[in-house]
Order: structure tokens, then sequence, then C-alpha cells
């Protein structure tokens, strides 16, 4: 929804970004949009990452309510869930961090370096897979433009922050 005013006591639109249920074992009680990030891309438009059926979409819209937005969809071999963060890097692509389950029943950092504003070419890396972490990250761009992940070890009960140095 954008903000009909300054203080957003009130939304111009509220828009349906994503309504499908793709029958994963969440669906039927959760459907679209769990764990949902957004930010504004360099066009000044939604940048929206989200999980649906256990997959993580990017949806960029091409308007101000995102009435008309394009999708994709990253579908890893593990369980997506969690919190997604997103950044935007200093090339102007989407930086996109979240957590899966493996199936060593290990929970994995993952981050995606989108190649292009919509994310449909983009790099997969996971983080510190010798430690448990899922739900508790941030993302953000560092002075260097490069990206900048908070996260907490579920292991070892520690504060963690990775610095990429490259894309």
């Amino acid at each position: 929804a954008h903000c009909a005013n300054v203080v957003c006591s009130e939304a111009s639109n509220v828009t349906v970004v994503d309504s499908t249920r793709e029958g994963g074992r969440d669906d039927t009680v959760y459907g679209a949009g769990r764990g949902s990030s957004i930010v504004l891309g360099v066009d000044g438009l939604g940048l929206i990452s989200y999980i649906n059926s256990e997959k993580l979409y990017i949806a960029h819209c091409l308007n101000k309510d995102c009435s008309i937005q394009e999708k994709t969809s990253e579908t890893p071999s593990d369980q997506v869930h969690g919190k997604i963060s997103i950044a935007v890097d200093s090339w102007g692509y989407p930086l996109i961090a979240y957590g899966v389950s493996s199936s060593a029943n290990n929970n994995n950092l993952v981050l995606i370096t989108c190649q292009n504003l919509a994310c449909t070419d983009h790099n997969f890396f996971r983080f510190d897979e010798s430690t448990n972490v899922e739900v508790f990250h941030s993302v953000s761009i560092g002075v260097d433009g490069f990206g900048v992940i908070a996260y907490y070890d579920e292991s070892n009960k520690d504060l963690k922050i990775a610095n990429c140095s490259d894309r």
C-alpha cells in the first residue's frame, strides 16, 4: 500500500501482489507473502521478496501501486522459510538474504546477488554452513558498495557479520 499522506494514516491503494497457493505444506494455512520484505529499486518502484510454497519469490513493481509486477521465482533444493531481507546494491540490483532448512537438519543463511532489477539472472551463495542460522538476519550495503549481512548464529549463540568482497 502507498501512503496517502506524510504520517501514513491512510493508504491510497491496497494491492494484492500474489494470491496463489501452489500446494506446499504450509500454503493451505499461510498462502503467499510469508517472510516478506520490500525496498525501493533505482526506478523508485517496489521490489518485494516473499515466500510462497517454500519458494522464494521476487516481485518487481512496474507501477506505483504495484498492480502490475514482474515476478521471479528461485527454487532452491532446500525449504525456504523464516524472514527475508532485501537491499539494493551499488549497481541498483537486489541483494536478498534468507534462511533454508537443509537435508542435514541444519538451517543455513543464503544470499542471492541479482544481476538485473527483476532478478531473473542471479548468483546464489550459502554463508557459514557449519552453524545453525535461519531466521534472524539483516542485509544492507557497505560503503564499498558490497553487501553486509548481520545474523544470529543459533549454534554458538553469537551475533555475526559477513562482509561480501564481490558480487
